[in-house]
């Protein structure tokens, strides 16, 4: 392979919102190639980012010699199909979550990328908020001791109106859609990363939301997939987890992640964490600056199977690198700000002013993809 990561990206909606300017302002990627359903889109996109080829096939795209990654970035129906294309043509592959529309196609997905032998990935971004992973070096140092409980609570109504979103099929069951794939999967991986493996798992999916408002659709469209799920999870360690969250509450509540313990209890509320050890009555905050350097590279995001992933980003929006490594100070945004640690293995060990993570927070998410797109230019 040359010493650069040549990239193809199928999938030109978020795509071309983060995948493509995230890729092509990060030392050591070029993205050579994009797909769309359209030529024209895929042509406009190729122009509008200087991307030499563009097709209206993946399967074109898949096959070019000149391809080492393809990022797949489309609608979950496609996921597994370009991913078993790509995975057989000997390319390494990024996949965005959800993962596949069942386990049989996850589990293909899986298997072939182990014949092959290609390094694949899941987009997951939650595991490198600093708040994140603040709490998993307090649970690696023994804060909580032996894991009791977590409780996770995500209640929201950011699906009520969604006349300004185009993404129809998050809300289509035969789609992929629903709340569990959009948001749960998030913090599904975020739990493992906190506290290990899930042993077993039941779970009840509801929609409560019968119809929407979708943009650039006149009439409101039915909502088939879920919007809110109860999770009941057993860890493999022996602890238990429950999980609640809906898209469609008027009144929100969380994030909220709360661990229990036999030494020690934490409580994280969006970015805010607070603790109490044994015999302390009070919760007291914790600060989120790292106290221990991060791991760069593969210690960082270790290459594992696709059902081990332990990197990723998805979330909407056009990143700004500069700001993004705290060259120049980030706006405000729409919520507070919070103060938390830039990455060390950046070069910046002074704080920076960061707008709080949310779906729609595209600064982060640019930031979230970087530290991707970096160790797989590390580790390929």
């Amino acid at each position: 392979m040359s010493k650069e990561l040549r990239i193809g990206i199928v999938g030109t909606g978020f795509g071309a919102r983060v995948h493509i300017p995230v890729m092509q302002a990060t030392p050591g990627i070029r993205v050579v190639a994009v797909a769309s359903a359209r030529k024209s889109r895929a042509a406009h996109i190729a122009a509008k980012f200087n991307i030499p080829e563009a097709f209206d096939d993946y399967r074109m795209l898949v096959q070019l010699p000149e391809v080492d990654l393809v990022s797949v970035v489309t609608p979950p129906p496609l996921h597994c199909p370009v991913s078993l294309e790509a995975i057989e043509a000997g390319k390494h592959v990024l996949c965005e979550k959800p993962m596949a529309m069942n386990a049989g196609e996850s589990r293909a997905m899986l298997e072939k990328a182990r014949e092959k032998g290609v390094i694949h990935l899941m987009n997951f971004e939650f595991r490198t908020n600093p708040a994140h992973r603040k709490v998993k070096e307090l649970v690696d140092d023994g804060y909580l001791g032996r894991l009791h409980q977590v409780h996770v609570t995500i209640i929201t109504g950011v699906w009520k109106d969604f006349g300004h979103f185009h993404r129809n099929w998050w809300f289509r069951e035969d789609s992929g859609g629903g709340w569990l794939g959009a948001l749960g999967s998030h913090f599904i991986d975020l739990l493992r990363f906190f506290f290990g493996d899930i042993s077993g798992v039941s779970a009840q999916l509801n929609t409560l939301t019968e119809k929407l408002k979708v943009a650039d659709l006149e009439d409101q469209q039915n909502v088939s997939a879920d919007d809110t799920f109860n999770l009941l999870l057993k860890f493999k360690n022996g602890a238990v987890g429950v999980f609640s969250s809906s898209a469609v509450i008027s009144a929100p509540g969380g994030p909220r992640i709360v661990a229990y313990g036999s030494e020690g209890t934490l409580v994280l509320e969006g970015d805010r964490l607070y603790g109490a050890t044994k015999g302390e009555t009070e919760l007291v905050p914790i600060p989120v600056l790292e106290s221990k350097p991060r791991p760069a590279g593969p210690a960082l995001y270790p290459v594992q199977p696709l059902d081990k992933a332990d990197c990723g980003v998805s979330a909407s929006g056009r990143p700004a690198l500069a700001q993004l490594r705290g060259r120049t100070p980030l706006p405000a945004g729409n919520g507070r700000r919070q103060r938390i640690g830039c990455p060390r293995e950046m070069g910046e060990d002074r704080v920076i002013a960061f707008p709080p993570i949310s779906l729609s927070n595209s600064r982060i998410a640019g930031l979230h993809l970087e530290h991707i797109v970096k160790c797989l230019v590390t580790n390929i």
